[in-house]
């Protein structure tokens, strides 16, 4: 975990109520994970290079989350 309140985030992001972190690891980690998480939880937000799910559904690529996989609870 890299971030999780802490760092610079988007305005009115989870990060900042702690309802959000940040993983890093290697890419081939990072994409492990973000596959796990979304095939076995229903995120708020799950964000890594130009996958985004969003209340759990497939939603359109944001920018920036290539050394890290954004994680927030529904």
């Amino acid at each position: 975990i890299n971030s999780t309140w802490t760092g610079r985030h988007a305005s009115g992001s989870a990060h900042y109520d702690g309802r959000a972190f940040d993983a890093t690891g290697s890419q081939e980690d990072m994409q492990r994970f973000y596959d796990w998480a979304a095939a076995n939880t229903s995120p708020g937000q799950l964000i890594f290079r130009n996958g985004h799910i969003k209340d759990g559904k497939r939603a359109r690529a944001v920018g920036g989350h290539y050394g890290h996989v954004h994680f927030s609870p529904a």
